[in-house]
């Protein structure tokens, strides 16, 4: 298992970044929190559009692991060999041809 990373607070003191697995059981302790205490000056959200944004949140944070997954392992191994990658070129008309083939062009 990798050492557990750590983050400065802004004392200069360290405090160990919490995992995924961690991470998830304060967000669900959290929304529990926040659906028996709405604020007065908010306004709520339909059940299906609360969903909608958690399922976006999700997308987002699955994102943001996947790039601190490859950040770590590049601070670990060193950059990978030009010859190994796609350029992003290659990267962005392939992504445009599937837009344009899901949705019939794109803009």
């Amino acid at each position: 298992m990798p050492p557990r990373r750590r983050r400065f607070t802004g004392n200069g003191q360290e405090q160990p970044i919490p995992s995924a697995a961690e991470r998830q059981g304060q967000r669900d302790g959290h929304a529990r929190d926040h659906e028996q205490q709405l604020a007065s000056d908010r306004r709520p959200v339909t059940p299906q559009g609360a969903e909608a944004l958690r399922a976006y949140a999700a997308r987002q944070r699955s994102s943001a692991d996947q790039l601190a997954t490859f950040l770590e392992d590049v601070a670990a191994n060193g950059r990978p060999a030009p010859g190994s990658t796609t350029p992003w070129d290659v990267v962005r008309d392939r992504r445009l041809a599937e837009l344009s083939t899901a949705r019939g062009h794109v803009a």
